[in-house]
């Protein structure tokens, strides 16, 4: 695919602020009563959207390595992604532990929210290794066979790649009782045991840069087994752990392979999805691109406000829904403040967007948008 698909910028910031909502419904769950209506939110964002960003992100990483060459490259998405990630670690961060507990180093051992940075910069050392290898040539040869494939084929071989790293997880979770319930410390092993299923769909991105897959994909159609999928996994996944509910007639462990089928086909039909999309779209909304561009540091900066806006009217405002929707506005519109005057200095800009402040005409372009 030789063209630049606008809309993926609107995708990847649709996935990045998605986190918003969840991060305030995760706040909405911590108060009295029946909460379990949130849920559904988290569940959502679990079971496809973490997925669709890191296809984008392969993506965009094939399209823009050959720009500048395999070190290069890699020396500029070093800085971009974990400068702003160990900025934020320090700073935001330490103040939103300080809001929450009191004290400002209490998780400082988590990386938390912005843990899909040190996933994308293990995945960004692979492919510039990868690029300068000898092994890049067999890149046109999958992509010549992925253009004469039968499209219901490589979409299969992409569900069962993704659906053996669910399982390899699922082991770790397994044999790990402590990763899997991100006890303490081994929160941080929790987030980052999502690496294998985040690499089978970084690198299908990489691959679909290099072929003309996004040209046979219907958009309804990917849309439609997206939707079933994903209400299927959240119909079937246990509000409050990883386990599945219980399904009258069928064993324990076929419901569990069951549900990771679920889980597998709405991250591989929304990544189909996009591209389906993406491939039609040639211009987007104002208010969309200006999200796009402020959807880095919102993301980055929200979980303080959201702490420090729970903490001061969850007392005040009783209805759930109306502390929901106050939580969700003034974060963001606290966070694109914060944009705005971190990109009004050129120390501030590079410390948290990991590059320089660009002209108001410039493209979008953020730290996850390899440029």
């Amino acid at each position: 695919m030789k063209e630049r698909l606008v809309a993926l910028d609107i995708w990847r910031s649709a996935l990045l602020l998605f986190g918003l909502l969840v991060h305030a419904a995760v706040l909405i769950r911590t108060l009295p009563g029946d909460t379990s209506g949130y849920s559904w939110i988290e569940e959502a964002s679990r079971s496809a959207r973490m997925q669709g960003f890191f296809v984008i992100a392969g993506y965009l990483a094939a399209r823009s390595i050959g720009k500048r060459g395999p070190v290069d490259w890699l020396r500029t998405r070093t800085v971009q992604l974990l400068v702003p990630a160990t900025v934020t670690w320090l700073t935001f961060a330490r103040l939103t532990d300080w809001l929450a507990t009191g004290d400002p180093f209490a998780n400082i051992i988590l990386i938390g929210h912005v843990w899909f940075l040190y996933t994308l910069a293990a995945f960004s050392l692979l492919t510039a290794l990868f690029e300068g290898s000898g092994m890049r040539r067999i890149v046109p040869v999958l992509a010549r066979r992925v253009d004469h494939a039968p499209l219901w084929l490589t979409v299969f071989a992409l569900f069962v790649t993704a659906l053996a790293a669910k399982v390899a997880v699922a082991a770790i979770f397994m044999t790990s009782p402590a990763v899997a319930q991100a006890q303490g410390a081994w929160a941080n092993l929790h987030r980052l045991a999502a690496t294998p299923v985040m690499g089978v769909f970084y690198a299908f991105g990489y691959l679909l840069a290099h072929c003309e897959l996004a040209q046979r994909l219907p958009l309804r159609p990917m849309l439609a087994l997206f939707v079933a999928s994903a209400a299927a996994y959240i119909w079937m996944q246990q509000p409050d752990g990883y386990d599945v509910v219980a399904i009258p007639g069928l064993d324990h462990r076929l419901a569990m392979l069951v549900m990771y089928a679920m889980f597998t086909g709405s991250g591989v039909f929304l990544a189909l999805t996009i591209f389906a999309h993406a491939r039609t779209a040639r211009s987007a909304p104002p208010l969309l691109l200006f999200l796009s561009r402020c959807s880095y540091t919102i993301y980055l900066v929200h979980l303080f406000y959201l702490t420090a806006l729970f903490a001061l009217l969850s007392p005040m405002i009783n209805g759930r829904l109306a502390l929901f929707c106050v939580l969700v506005l003034g974060s963001l519109s606290l966070s694109i403040l914060t944009h705005f005057a971190i990109m009004r200095s050129r120390v501030l800009s590079l410390l948290f967007n990991g590059k320089s402040p660009r002209p108001p005409q410039s493209q979008p372009a953020t730290a996850i948008v390899a440029s």
